[in-house]
């Protein structure tokens, strides 16, 4: 049992608090929001004493609360079902025979801390009660109030609940929150699965303080539309849903909230590869750092690069050769086709000329810019210093996806990927696999 100088500072302790934090005062009759809003003030500072009791957490929100919405406020389905704390004995009566002195002083121990918890929890009590009548009219709390005895036989629960009982619900007030709880997941895009499951929860509880009635199963058909509705998910998991069957509350939520998670997780792994292509790009692009010990390495590595250009260009000149054979083989066959063809034949047999000598023009015209920048790279630009200064590249090395593809520009694209042109995201027959979003 608590000393007499316990009790004496633990009640100093509560007065300070609720001194620190008054209650705002309920002008008139009490209204819907006039309440809520004084439950929300009282249930912080209940909050802020801690306990042993009701899982350790959230100090004694329930004595403002009430077990069903401190429940789903909390998360805590396994909560004690008691909204308050009995009086423990004056001494602990778990004593057995047989009992060491280690156990013994066990027990005792565990009684001082039913004590230590009871104490807080009646001053907190008598203190929220005594805020509570002070903010509102005496007329409103007069019927809770016995003789001799006061409000000593009520809880800040039932005071706050008899409040409630003096306002006239309005249907529209009813239609207003039931169309607050059937507000769609898609206004919060943002908010988890399981914080929206905690929002569902407590806005059940707010519908049935004002007798509006939303059952479980209709609480569950309403998360899993909204989930459905989202189009997050894939077909693949909304058919297992489905085979599935009905599921408890709890079970449904677990489900749905564990493939988002392996969604965000997708999300992060897209966002991470979309950078590191990033980060290479302009690796490819930079040029090498300066070194007073690498003179060597980056000549090499310039020779290469050059080697690599050089035959980039034979491949153009050996284009070119091809297509002006062409030409004048194209050209032969005119001249000796011309007495033994028709005029039809001979007009196709021009229009292919036609187009290798466009094609030609083309390739030269690729040539001339191809050799303006390799001059550049060569001699670099005028004027930056000892008479142009041989700019080395970042030789380019193959790149590999993590199942060893190389990387290939994608006409759809119009970029370098990993995958293959049928399996594009951009072509419609594909849209199945673009990521979410």
């Amino acid at each position: 049992m608590a000393s007499t100088a316990d009790a004496v500072a633990i009640d100093k302790m509560v007065r300070a608090k609720f001194d620190a934090y008054p209650l705002d005062a309920l002008v008139s009759q009490p209204t819907i929001a006039s309440c809520r809003h004084m439950t929300e003030q009282i249930a912080e500072i209940c909050a802020a004493f801690k306990t042993t009791q009701w899982g350790c957490r959230h100090g004694n929100l329930k004595l403002a609360l009430g077990i069903k919405k401190c429940k789903a406020v909390i998360g805590d389905t396994n909560m004690a079902e008691r909204n308050v704390l009995d009086k423990p004995s004056a001494a602990t009566t778990t004593f057995v025979d047989g009992d060491d002195s280690n156990t013994v002083e066990q027990k005792k121990a565990e009684h001082k801390v039913l004590w230590w918890d009871y104490e807080p929890q009646e001053a907190i009590k008598a203190m929220g009660i005594k805020a509570i009548v002070k903010a509102v009219e005496e007329q409103y709390v007069q019927q809770l109030k016995q003789d001799y005895i006061g409000f000593t036989r009520v809880s800040i629960f039932s005071v706050l609940e008899h409040l409630r009982l003096w306002y006239t619900i309005t249907n529209e007030q009813k239609i207003a929150i039931k169309k607050q709880f059937f507000a769609p997941w898609s206004e919060t895009p943002d908010v988890h699965v399981k914080t929206y499951r905690a929002q569902l929860d407590r806005r059940q509880i707010e519908c049935g303080n004002l007798d509006v009635t939303i059952s479980d199963n209709n609480k569950v058909l309403h998360f899993v539309g909204e989930m459905e509705n989202s189009g997050l998910f894939t077909c693949k998991f909304l058919d297992k849903m489905e085979d599935s069957g009905a599921v408890d509350w709890v079970t449904t939520v677990k489900n749905w909230s564990k493939e988002f998670d392996k969604i965000g997780r997708g999300r992060e792994r897209a966002a991470e590869r979309k950078r590191e292509g990033y980060s290479s790009a302009a690796a490819v692009t930079q040029q090498p750092a300066p070194s007073n010990n690498g003179t060597v390495v980056a000549i090499l590595e310039y020779a290469a690069a050059l080697e690599s250009r050089l035959n980039d260009l034979q491949g153009l000149v050996d284009n070119q050769s091809t297509l002006t054979a062409g030409t004048e083989t194209v050209a032969a066959t005119i001249a000796v086709a011309t007495a033994a063809t028709s005029r039809s034949e001979l007009a196709e047999l021009k229009a292919v000329n036609a187009s290798l000598v466009k094609e030609q023009a083309t390739t030269q015209a690729q040539l001339a810019a191809l050799m303006v920048k390799m001059s550049a790279l060569t001699l670099g630009p005028e004027g930056s210093g000892g008479g142009g200064t041989v700019v080395v590249p970042a030789p380019k090395k193959p790149r590999h996806g993590r199942r060893g593809r190389k990387l290939a520009f994608c006409l759809n694209c119009k970029r370098e990927v990993y995958h293959k042109l049928a399996l594009c995201m951009e072509l419609e027959e594909n849209a199945g696999l673009r990521y979410p979003g």
